[in-house]
């Protein structure tokens, strides 16, 4: 079965169908790998909503939404 993209994408539009997502980068679409966690010292630029990095100068975790890193925290127990 042949994808029907969008027309008239902006660059880092996303589009989804099934399991797979593609972005278009201002040119063409490209495949985004599965999630995966990234660890590094520097937040990834340009992240999909609901990828996950983790800052390794600190140890925090973050999520992606609407392009903003939003820190995860830990539910309290009691």
């Amino acid at each position: 079965m042949a994808l029907s993209f969008p027309a008239g994408a902006v660059a880092n539009d996303v589009y989804t169908e099934g399991q797979r997502s593609w972005r278009y980068n201002g040119t063409t679409w490209e495949a985004i790998k599965p999630a995966a966690i990234n660890h590094s010292d520097t937040a990834p630029v340009n992240p999909v909503d609901g990828q996950i990095w983790v800052d390794t100068t600190n140890g925090k975790m973050y999520y992606s939404q609407s392009n903003n890193w939003i820190q995860l925290t830990t539910a309290a127990h009691k």
